[in-house]
């Protein structure tokens, strides 16, 4: 399944159909396609062939699969172009992608979920580690005079601590591990 913004760097698949030069009004059935059919530019590269020739799939459909490479996918703007080298099939096609380094599937479902994970003191958090360290923050926590320790989900390992600046009447709070 492709996700949504195509992603930089990775393998990219993707169809479409290739419109009939005989009747414009529909798509070519089972279009042939050859060396030199389908070019890839990256980021306004020169054309060159892609890695892999676009197959009809399922066969003797209108359906084109169309699989880029990680490398064809190393740019933020990919452009295919597909030209009937042969002239005589199907309408030319321009296919235009753009990259992200993060896809909104990353935002949902972080690649490695680590619960405990924490920046180090003095880093910016990734999303996750800030929603985990605010959590932890508001449900798990002792002070013992100057300082205050969060603890993990299990209640009683340490996870951050921090130093107040006073410990009767509180009027800052800094990190400290």
């Amino acid at each position: 399944m492709a996700s949504f913004p195509s992603k930089k760097n990775t393998a990219y698949t993707f169809a479409v159909g290739l419109i009939s030069q005989s009747n414009p009004a529909i798509l070519q059935s089972s279009p042939t396609l050859a060396a030199g059919d389908a070019k890839i530019s990256i980021d306004g590269s020169a054309l060159s062939n892609l890695t892999n020739l676009p197959i009809v799939t399922p066969p003797a459909s209108k359906i084109v699969e169309v699989i880029l490479t990680a490398a064809e996918m190393n740019g933020d703007k990919i452009r295919i172009l597909f030209n009937d080298v042969a002239g005589s099939e199907w309408c030319d096609l321009l296919v235009e992608l753009e990259t992200s380094t993060r896809q909104i599937d990353d935002l949902l479902y972080p690649a490695y979920p680590i619960p405990d994970s924490v920046s180090a003191d003095g880093s910016q958090p990734t999303l996750q580690q800030a929603i985990n360290m605010i959590n932890q923050f508001l449900q798990e926590r002792d002070v013992a005079g100057s300082t205050v320790i969060v603890k993990k989900p299990d209640g009683s390992t340490t996870l951050m601590t921090f130093t107040l600046n006073n410990p009767t009447n509180p009027t800052s709070i800094t990190r400290a591990t």
